[in-house]
């Protein structure tokens, strides 16, 4: 009986343990010289300057569909900036209400403690790639849940390239962003909250999922040791640790270092916006072609200074379909997919 009480102490002892002691994922979150706007546009200053962590574990059985999920973090006094970059396929969205069933769809998940103790409870901000979320407080995992009001969530400035509904699932492969600014104060009302400077540890973990997809998978930034899909798992979360300002000099914050093409909504119905960013001031063509490779449209054909630049397509009378949008400027061409489904 003795041994059998002193086998039964050792392994209770070694199952609460095991999470403190493997090995978390860590980062640095850099301080901004000054807020950011909320676009979706993923190269822009000072996001391009700013390194991003990748979802390279998961949780159940090896994923068919392993998505390529980044993460960029960022802080000011005010604020927490988090952006998402998701190399996808098999992407849906069906849930259209505030606190609905999210991480059914296409869905990117951030679980975080505003402080370093996990067991005074956490917050899960959970959205799918239309830019719908389910918001609470947790103070136990799943047991004494607080939801966090509709006007509160309200102050969460949010950007997203897909459109709310993206339903039939989409079968190819395409990329999708979402980028959001989480105010302090909104998580001050519902949780003890160290308001982060340089030396400040918060514990966050980041997930990928899409439960009810037709390639159904699990994906975590901080690895999570248990038998099936579980994000909340405190235990395992990672550690944020704020650091000092961004190495980007405050004359060129508005200036980007490479080019790059984004549109939103993608697909979309009759309307889009095209950004286009700049690393020099040039000669720039945005041109629409089909897939038969005839222009359909020229949207710019004019001279532009370095920077982030936008223009609006109007589809209307364009059939259905895939359509190739290029942006030239001197001898470099980038090109990207976009999709009317009006």
């Amino acid at each position: 009986m003795q041994k059998i009480l002193f086998s039964a102490l050792v392994l209770s002892v070694n199952l609460s343990t095991v999470a403190a002691h493997m090995e978390r994922e860590s980062v640095i979150i850099p301080r901004l010289r000054a807020p950011v706007e909320i676009n979706a546009v993923w190269d822009k200053q000072p996001w391009s300057a700013i390194q991003a962590i990748e979802l390279s574990h998961h949780m159940g059985d090896y994923p068919e569909h392993f998505p390529h999920v980044r993460v960029k973090i960022a802080y000011d006094m005010d604020a927490l900036y988090v952006f998402f970059r998701v190399r996808d396929q098999y992407v849906l969205a069906l849930t259209q209400d505030y606190q609905g069933s999210v991480y059914k769809d296409s869905c990117v998940e951030f679980f975080f403690t505003p402080h370093e103790d996990v067991s005074l409870g956490y917050f899960n901000l959970e959205m799918n790639c239309g830019g719908t979320a389910l918001f609470n407080f947790q103070k136990q995992p799943r047991t004494d849940v607080i939801k966090v009001g509709r006007n509160d969530f309200d102050q969460i400035t949010v950007a997203h390239t897909m459109p709310k509904i993206v339903n039939p699932e989409i079968q190819d492969s395409l990329t999708w962003m979402l980028e959001y600014r989480i105010p302090f104060s909104i998580l001050r009302k519902y949780s003890a909250t160290t308001i982060p400077e340089e030396g400040t540890k918060w514990r966050a973990n980041f997930f990928k999922c899409a439960d009810n997809s037709s390639h159904p998978h699990w994906l975590t930034w901080s690895p999570v040791e248990y038998d099936r899909p579980n994000f909340h798992l405190p235990d395992y979360f990672g550690d944020l640790v704020f650091g000092g300002p961004t190495n980007v000099d405050d004359a060129e914050d508005n200036v980007p270092d490479t080019y790059g093409l984004a549109s939103y909504p993608n697909p979309f119905n009759d309307k889009t916006t095209i950004t286009f960013i700049l690393a020099e001031s040039a000669a720039v063509d945005v041109e629409i072609y089909n897939l038969n490779g005839k222009k359909i449209a020229t949207l710019v054909h004019d001279v532009y200074q370095a920077g982030v630049h936008s223009v609006k397509w109007d589809a209307a009378g364009c059939a259905s379909g895939l359509y190739i949008c290029h942006l030239r400027v001197g001898d470099h061409l980038q090109q990207l997919k976009i999709a009317c489904i009006g």
